[in-house]
């Protein structure tokens, strides 16, 4: 068999398998052909402090579009605002 890229969100660490292994859970790669599950980066903005959500709000991971990664900001109970800024 040919050496194939493996897709996005998958990689193979080993030389002559024609398998690809799957990233971890709520992980993808930025492109095909990742050899190392290094390549993996998390689409979990709230799991790495990657969102802009206020201290006075929760950061809600929501369903990737695309392999783009998405969240919401929502104020937690008694504060008011659009997630990003709450009082």
């Amino acid at each position: 068999k040919h050496c194939q890229f493996c897709p996005r969100g998958t990689f193979q660490d080993e030389e002559q398998h024609t398998t690809c292994k799957m990233c971890p859970t709520d992980h993808t790669t930025a492109a095909q052909g990742a050899t190392a599950e290094s390549q993996c980066y998390s689409t979990n903005q709230c799991a790495t402090g990657e969102d802009n959500c206020s201290w006075h709000a929760h950061c809600i991971d929501l369903p990737d579009d695309n392999d783009v990664p998405s969240f919401q900001c929502k104020c937690k109970p008694g504060y008011r605002g659009n997630g990003t800024y709450c009082q």
